[in-house]
């Protein structure tokens, strides 16, 4: 099942970036994309609670501890959600227990460490380039 998460966090960013930039975001693309997005969300949710996931306790997979799964999890969504605000409110929404896991997770001191050195090092950037400046037309 980590496997499974890390995959999907994976094809997440691809269908984010239209697979490193092939084609550019425009508001009617982002719109079509949006059930899409939220079905991503809706897919973590749904493996979440069925593993005992709750807003305020739990892991993805059921672990007793934080994994490799909930690291994925959060620094995907963080990631995004800090830097697209549109997605952020789309995770509240759409996903509000994985939206509480990734924030518990982010303040884990080693990625508390790791989000500072990269707002840091990168602003709020999340790609750059034409690839950015798309996706923030349309999610910011």
């Amino acid at each position: 099942m980590t496997l499974k998460v890390v995959n999907d966090a994976n094809d997440v960013i691809d269908e984010l970036t239209l697979d490193g930039g092939r084609a550019m975001w425009t508001a009617e693309k982002w719109k079509a994309f949006v059930p899409r997005l939220k079905r991503w969300m809706t897919i973590g949710e749904t493996l979440g609670t069925h593993h005992g996931l709750g807003a305020d306790r739990g892991f993805l997979l059921g672990t007793k501890d934080v994994g490799i799964a909930d690291i994925v999890t959060s620094t995907l969504w963080i990631t995004m959600s800090d830097r697209f605000p549109k997605i952020a409110s789309l995770l509240c929404e759409t996903a509000p227990h994985i939206a509480a896991l990734s924030h518990r997770v982010q303040d884990l001191p080693a990625l508390k460490k790791l989000k500072a050195a990269a707002f840091e090092q990168y602003g709020d950037q999340y790609c750059g380039g034409d690839i950015e400046k798309s996706l923030r037309s349309v999610a910011t």
